[in-house]
């Protein structure tokens, strides 16, 4: 979250930009998740070695728990910009225009 943060709060960002850091951050959340439920801590090292040096499992149902409700809130706090995707997608290429769905 800080890392996105610090991300919209760059000079010069235009819209498209923040909404490619925007799917980016969805995307990170569901292959964190994806990846807790198969207990696979590539990007989680102190989970990791947690698991290696102890031989309690490490808890992570919490952790996915949390990743869960963090994509459920960030979905509909960012819904907006979900609904003007196409514009957004437009306005740094107009040439990707669906021809038929221009008014």
């Amino acid at each position: 979250m800080n890392e996105l943060n610090l991300r919209w709060q760059g000079e010069n960002q235009l819209l498209p930009d923040l909404y490619t850091n925007i799917k980016s951050f969805r995307q990170k959340i569901i292959l964190f998740e994806s990846q807790l439920c198969k207990k696979g801590f590539t990007h989680f090292k102190t989970c990791e070695i947690i698991s290696h040096t102890t031989d309690t499992e490490s808890p992570v149902d919490f952790t996915i728990e949390a990743f869960s409700a963090l994509k459920i809130n960030f979905d509909t706090r960012i819904s907006d910009f979900d609904v003007i995707a196409y514009e957004i997608k437009l306005f740094p290429n107009h040439f990707n225009a669906d021809i038929d769905t221009i008014a």
